[in-house]
């Protein structure tokens, strides 16, 4: 199920997802790419990175799904990993 409205939810596999306006953006033009409603380049343009970089980010879209636009350091923060560093 995919909600447009401020922020995209997307349940997967009993997951929700929450993107933000940038991540909504990249998702929407790789779509569109795959889509062929647009091309390569000009997918690389609306999203600053070259050709290969796009190749690549089209490469994990298409086999991992929504979640390959959402940064690997986004999410809570774990203060029981480090008992002795106060955030």
């Amino acid at each position: 199920m995919l909600l447009l409205n401020e922020n995209v939810r997307m349940l997967e596999s009993m997951r929700t997802l929450t993107l933000n306006e940038k991540q909504r953006r990249r998702c929407e033009i790789v779509t569109r790419l795959i889509a062929k409603k647009i091309t390569s380049s000009e997918a690389n343009e609306l999203l600053g990175v070259g050709s290969r970089q796009m190749r690549r980010i089209r490469r994990r879209y298409e086999a991992d799904g929504i979640e390959t636009v959402i940064h690997g350091n986004q999410g809570p923060t774990v203060t029981a990993a480090h008992p002795g560093i106060h955030y």
